[in-house]
């Protein structure tokens, strides 16, 4: 019994993880699809050669968090 227990707190921890993941996609595709392209990374200000607004998720997870603190404080993006 004790091991469906583990199985089952693994699964759930899981499922809790990916979606997480996907709200974070979710929110990343909103606010990329508010932002212009500029030819430059709304993150770390790189140029792009594509009509990109960030260079990778990295940078998308970093404006992200900026942006939520902003929001959080009142402040605009």
């Amino acid at each position: 019994m004790t091991r469906f227990s583990d199985d089952s707190d693994r699964a759930t921890a899981q499922e809790e993880e990916e979606r997480e993941y996907r709200i974070g996609e979710v929110r990343r595709a909103a606010e990329a699809s508010r932002l212009p392209y500029t030819g430059y990374c709304y993150s770390c200000n790189e140029p792009l050669l594509q009509p990109r607004i960030f260079c990778d998720k990295s940078c998308a997870d970093r404006y992200e968090l900026e942006a939520a603190a902003r929001r959080r404080n009142g402040k605009p993006l």
